[in-house]
């Protein structure tokens, strides 16, 4: 009856999700005006550090809203964007260079950096 008992607990325990793992960082809005705006040209796969995949689709349009000591953030215009752990985040991407390097979460004033890098195929459309 032991062995049943922990192989359930040992079940439950694995299937639950583990939480996006994130640091505080500070937002320095974008004060130049008009803000640059992107449009992704082609779909981007995402393997989220929390295993919880996601795509971002090709013809999504982003506004520069500011920048982290990370990278520059780029909030989405046509959609809403979460990455998901043990709860659904809200989030926007983070850049450098045109690779994505992790997301903002406006929420939680927090970065969430990927490990898996991944470069964006942008195409400015207005500044």
């Amino acid at each position: 009856m032991q062995k049943i008992f922990t192989l359930a607990l040992t079940f439950i325990l694995c299937a639950c999700a583990s939480e996006v793992v994130r640091h505080s960082s500070s937002l320095s809005p974008q004060v130049t005006s008009p803000t640059s705006r992107w449009v992704l040209l082609s779909d981007a796969a995402i393997e989220a550090d929390s295993s919880y995949n996601r795509i971002i689709p090709g013809n999504t349009e982003f506004v520069h809203i500011g920048t982290l000591p990370e990278g520059k953030v780029l909030k989405p215009t046509n959609t809403v964007l979460t990455i998901e752990g043990k709860h659904m985040h809200e989030v926007y991407i983070v850049i450098k260079n045109n690779v994505l390097i992790g997301f903002y979460m406006p929420v939680e004033k927090s970065f969430a950096p990927l490990t898996k890098k991944i470069h964006l195929n942008f195409k400015e459309i207005s500044k």
